[in-house]
C-alpha cells in the first residue's frame, strides 16, 4: 500500500521484505529515501538505523505499528528524520516524503552564506557544520535544519511548535518530544559540556533559545 502511494504521486519505488535485501538494494543503487519499518523478518531496524545515518544524503523515515514513545525517541536518536505511526494516512505520508526530499533537494544545490558563532562554521550552502579546530561535525537533516533555525534567532526564545514547523514542515503535538530529543543530540555535538549547555539554553515552560555569540 506505501509502495502504491509514493508510485501516484511519481516516485520511484523499489521494496525490500527484509534487513538483506535492504543491504542489497542500497548497495546497488542510490537511493533519495529510505523508508523502513522497525521490526522485520530477519531482524530489527534499530541495528541498522546508526550506520545508515553515515550517509548524510539518505533520508530516513521509520514507519510502523509501534506507538511506544520509547521506539520514538530512540529511532530519532539513532538518526532517522521522522517517525509515522500505522495505519498511515495516505495524505500524510506523502506530504512527509515530498517534505523531506525538498529539503534534502535544497541541501545538494542550495547556495548560502555561512553562519559563524563561537567559533563555529555552518556553511548552509554545502550543510556542513565545522567545529573552532577546522574538523567537520556530522549532522543529520533535521539536526541541520534545527541548528539553522536556532543561530537565525539567536537571543530569541523559540517555542517547541515553530521548531517542529523548521524541522519537520508539520505542527507538532503537546506530547511530542521530538524537538527534546533532537536538542538533546546537538548538545551532545556542540557543547562543551552537554548537561551544563551554554549555547543552546532551556527557557522552562517556553521553549529553547541560542545564547552563541
Amino acid at each position: 500500500m506505501t509502495a502504491a502511494i509514493l508510485r501516484q504521486e511519481g516516485h520511484q519505488i523499489v521494496e525490500a521484505a527484509s534487513l538483506r535485501e535492504m543491504d542489497r538494494s542500497l548497495a546497488e543503487r542510490r537511493f533519495d529515501l529510505l523508508l523502513t519499518d522497525l521490526a522485520l523478518p530477519d531482524g530489527i531496524a534499530f541495528t541498522r538505523l546508526g550506520q545508515l545515518r553515515r550517509d548524510e544524503l539518505l533520508g530516513i523515515i521509520v514507519v510502523t505499528a509501534r506507538r511506544e514513545e520509547v521506539d520514538r525517541i530512540l529511532s530519532l536518536e539513532l538518526g532517522a528524520d521522522d517517525y509515522l505511526v500505522k495505519p498511515l494516512n495516505p495524505r500524510e505520508l506523502a506530504l512527509r516524503v515530498r517534505n523531506l526530499l525538498r529539503r534534502l533537494r535544497a541541501g545538494r544545490t542550495g547556495a548560502g552564506a555561512s553562519c559563524r558563532f563561537d567559533g563555529w562554521t555552518l556553511d548552509l550552502a554545502r550543510r556542513h557544520l565545522q567545529d573552532p579546530a577546522g574538523r567537520n561535525v556530522r549532522l543529520t537533516r533535521s539536526e541541520f535544519d534545527l541548528l539553522v533555525t536556532l543561530s537565525s534567532n539567536p537571543g530569541s526564545i523559540l517555542d517547541r511548535d515553530r521548531l517542529t514547523a523548521a524541522v519537520s514542515r508539520r505542527p507538532g503535538s503537546p506530547d511530542d518530544r521530538t524537538i527534546d530529543v533532537l536538542i538533546g543530540r546537538l548538545r551532545r555535538k556542540i557543547e562543551v559540556d552537554p548537561q551544563d549547555p551554554r549555547l543552546i539554553l532551556t527557557i522552562h515552560g517556553q521553549g529553547y533559545c541560542f545564547a552563541a555569540v
